[in-house]
């Protein structure tokens, strides 16, 4: 009896370590899982998250539900998720964003820990960093909260990606990840010298010399409307080149992390880049456009 007495003493204990064992941030083993996510979220937050739509307004006067739940303006919506998170949704009022939670019941040594872990992966998963500069990162106290948060910079995102962990009393409450979704990424001001204008025998000639090197296949374009202009973004940090010989004949400047909408007649191109300052291995493909599409162009280090 004494024995059946002390384990029934200890089972609370046992049942409350079990399940603050299992909050809080996974270790390493999810970054190959997480790196997928983020790029399928990052690619969804340049164009303001498409397809999630906002909340419909309700009129007349508030609820006794609204007035004790409160009124949520956006619509969470279930989203790709972060593995181990305890939610992941996109809620969308003017601008969509992308919000994943952890929630956490261990001891304040505990939530720092996990919170530097959470930038860590994040920095790893997206392939950004935390730059130091004023207001990143940032500790703030209250009377009733504190909180620690840090923008994770990721090429092509304007606003980065925010990790937060909130507080009180010293305890972790919870630990969020934060995407602001953003319209299609607007074209960067050129800041090098113009290069000289070029011919279609020189583009051409552009063209082949790239295919004819040493250079990287370009990814296949994502499939358009059938219409319009055919989006070019450039997610490397130098400004690129793009050589189009097909149907029509152009060459387009992209500036760094910038885009352009190009006009092309439909039909089968080759397709080169090459940074203007020589940084990075130039970019080759025989791609075909209906209208719309969508190409990135991404840096291939030397």
């Amino acid at each position: 009896m004494q024995s059946r007495a002390g384990w029934l003493l200890l089972l609370p204990l046992i049942i409350s370590t079990t399940y603050a064992r299992a909050a809080g941030i996974p270790d390493s083993s999810v970054l190959p899982a997480w790196s997928e996510t983020l790029t399928t979220v990052v690619d969804l937050a340049k164009r303001d998250f498409p397809g999630f739509t906002a909340a419909a307004r309700r009129s007349g006067p508030v609820t006794d539900s609204e007035l004790v739940n409160g009124v949520r303006l956006a619509s969470p919506q279930q989203a790709p998720s972060l593995e181990g998170a305890d939610e992941c949704f996109v809620e969308r009022e003017q601008h969509a964003r992308y919000l994943c939670r952890f929630f956490e019941t261990g001891t304040a040594d505990v939530g720092r820990d996990e919170y530097v872990r959470l930038v860590r992966l994040i920095e790893k998963a997206a392939h950004g960093t935390v730059p130091v500069r004023a207001g990143n990162p940032v500790v703030t106290n209250t009377d009733a909260f504190e909180s620690r948060s840090a923008t994770v910079e990721v090429a092509g995102l304007k606003s980065g990606i925010t990790v937060e962990e909130l507080f009180s009393r010293g305890k972790p409450i919870t630990f969020e990840v934060r995407l602001e979704g953003q319209e299609a990424l607007a074209p960067a001001v050129l800041t090098e010298a113009p290069l000289p204008d070029l011919n279609a025998f020189q583009i051409i000639a552009a063209a082949v010399r790239i295919e004819q090197s040493p250079h990287t296949d370009l990814r296949s374009p994502e499939s358009g409307s059938g219409s319009g202009p055919v989006t070019m973004e450039n997610e490397s940090a130098a400004r690129i080149a793009v050589y189009l010989s097909g149907p029509s004949t152009q060459r387009v400047l992209i500036a760094p992390h910038g885009s352009a909408k190009v006009k092309a007649s439909p039909g089968t191109y080759k397709v080169a880049a090459e940074a203007t300052d020589g940084s990075a291995t130039p970019l080759f493909a025989v791609q075909s456009y209906a209208g719309g599409e969508r190409v990135r162009f991404y840096s291939a280090a030397k």
